[in-house]
């Protein structure tokens, strides 16, 4: 079974898929979670579509199979597949799945922007990825494409290191630093986070990694307890950071603001 695929996550309308050399019948069972609108648990897939590259394994090449599946048919979570072939279990998926609630999202329009690393290395090329909601799908096809100006290795090498600066809401001001970091799998983690002057306990600890490198975005939890979202806006050159921050929980909930940030001298 390939698709879906183990340890990966899945939504919306989309195949799964698999092969296997020799099978009367294909069926593909359902966990507890997991379901036709109908209730039915098990389904026999269409099995015997050409597949050229198993034919060094199999000796031929109809070993195929696909069926298309309706992941918002499952509860939000976690979930395995089984692949049967005249009954007996030949392989198995484990995978986690999210949803909107329902088995069909109707009448839905968005677009979304996402950041894409090709991953061949550090200098791997960065896009920046125009979603747009496709009703059939269940789910975000690709509308457009931009790659950006930096290098993965060249947004690191600009970024990772301390940051200063001041924020601004409209009732008072304060002063903002934090350390950017890489990730052992080239990513951003977020270190040292103070927030000064906002009423709240001002040393923070980050809670989350950045995963879209061209619009970096963190959770951080104050010592008092307080969540503080910070989004950050890096500017063409990388010279500069502006950003945004809010404090959604503890004392100071509600409390928003601008960021205006600079890397900080040594």
């Amino acid at each position: 079974m390939e698709n879906p695929a183990n340890g990966g996550a899945d939504s919306g309308v989309a195949p799964i898929t698999g092969w296997i050399c020799d099978a009367g019948k294909v069926e593909i069972a359902f966990d507890a979670g997991c379901s036709l609108g109908d209730g039915t648990m098990l389904v026999e897939a269409a099995y015997g579509l050409t597949r050229a590259d198993t034919q060094g394994i199999c000796g031929d090449t109809n070993n195929g199979f696909v069926f298309l599946f309706n992941y918002n048919n499952c509860t939000a979570g976690q979930h395995t597949f089984r692949a049967l072939a005249d009954g007996v279990e030949f392989d198995r998926s484990t995978f986690s799945v999210s949803t909107f609630g329902t088995d069909f999202l109707r009448d839905a329009d968005s677009l979304a922007p996402a950041t894409v690393v090709q991953m061949v290395g550090a200098d791997a090329d960065v896009y920046e990825a125009l979603l747009e909601w496709q009703q059939s799908k269940q789910n975000f096809a690709i509308v457009e494409t931009e790659k950006l100006p930096n290098t993965l290795s060249e947004f690191l090498a600009a970024i990772v290191g301390p940051w200063r600066g001041t924020w601004k809401s409209l009732t008072r001001t304060g002063n903002l630093s934090f350390t950017f970091e890489a990730t052992p799998t080239l990513g951003l983690a977020t270190t040292n986070v103070t927030i000064t002057e906002t009423g709240c306990a001002a040393n923070a600890q980050s809670t989350t990694d950045i995963e879209y490198i061209d619009l970096p975005y963190v959770e951080a939890t104050m010592a008092d307890g307080s969540e503080v979202l910070l989004h950050f806006y890096p500017t063409e050159n990388l010279q500069m950071l502006g950003g945004t921050f809010w404090i959604k929980t503890g004392a100071c909930a509600g409390l928003e603001g601008v960021l205006t940030l600079h890397p900080a001298t040594p």
